[in-house]
């Protein structure tokens, strides 16, 4: 399965090395998905919050695939921010099963598949991910 986690996904797996987000980026078999938009929007969190993201996006760029794909997204998407948008259009454009988010921005969106890629929260696809790698 192809995955786009959204920037606060990884943004708390960069600032807790041990916690469950760090957990399923290690753990899960599925191939992750990321932008250099995305990439970039983790170090600048990173950095606000006074953490060096060098070594962390140089590990995420070893193993994740890094798209510069993107699709439109239909008419009438409740989404007001343009890194919203094009974070969700991303996840779309490398043609991703899940794109996995805790922005409540998308709130009126998790659960749903905008043209084929589910919108899910991230504590449920981290529930998920460690349940099925037996580590909760």
């Amino acid at each position: 399965m192809k995955v786009f986690p959204d920037a606060n996904f990884l943004v708390a797996a960069g600032l807790r090395p041990n916690g469950d987000y760090q957990q399923v980026l290690v753990k899960s078999r599925d191939q992750f998905v990321t932008s250099e938009h995305v990439l970039a929007e983790v170090a600048r969190n990173l950095e606000r919050l006074q953490r060096d993201p060098t070594g962390f996006i140089a590990n995420l760029r070893s193993f994740m695939r890094i798209t510069d794909q993107f699709e439109l997204l239909p008419a009438g998407i409740p989404l007001q921010g343009s890194g919203d948008r094009q974070a969700l259009a991303e996840a779309i454009g490398a043609e991703c099963d899940v794109f996995v988010t805790s922005d409540t921005d998308f709130a009126a969106l998790f659960g749903q598949r905008i043209k084929g890629v589910l919108v899910e929260k991230s504590h449920q696809y981290s529930l998920r991910i460690l349940t099925e790698n037996g580590s909760t």
